[in-house]
């Protein structure tokens, strides 16, 4: 299983509490083994959209 962790504009928001939450979300799935991306053009399998802009539409 690959997981997409979404996130708009991640410069924008890197020093935020969305941006730390990135961080934890990270975190959580490495210790379990799972896999993720953070670019929506690789293959996955389960989409966790964190902020919704223009892009994500």
């Amino acid at each position: 299983m690959k997981v997409l962790l979404y996130f708009e504009n991640q410069n924008m928001i890197r020093k935020s509490g969305i941006g730390r939450a990135l961080k934890h979300q990270i975190i959580a799935l490495q210790s379990q083994g799972i896999e993720y991306t953070l670019d929506p053009r690789e293959s996955f399998d389960i989409a966790h959209i964190n902020t919704v802009g223009l892009q994500s539409q």
